[in-house]
């Protein structure tokens, strides 16, 4: 099932949801709105995005706060945590 697929119709809550998309993905933040909006990932949870160094995806989302943020050669994987 396609992840966007997935994330309209999942009503479980997970504390950490890892998204590695194909560096070509161009809906990256489309899938952190998701995220953000939806129930999959719970308050308090972290969501993980790899993907490739310069490349513009922002940093906050209306309840995802940036908590980290670490470089592994051409690629960066940022952490939100969702605000209660």
């Amino acid at each position: 099932m396609p992840a966007e697929r997935f994330l309209l119709r999942n009503k479980t809550a997970f504390s950490i949801v890892f998204l590695d998309p194909p560096f070509p993905y161009r809906f990256k933040s489309s899938l952190l709105e998701s995220l953000s909006a939806g129930p999959t990932l719970a308050p308090g949870g972290l969501a993980l995005l790899h993907f490739p160094r310069g490349e513009s995806v922002p940093k906050e989302y209306e309840r995802l706060a940036l908590e980290d943020e670490r470089e592994y050669g051409r690629s960066l994987v940022r952490f939100y945590r969702k605000m209660q």
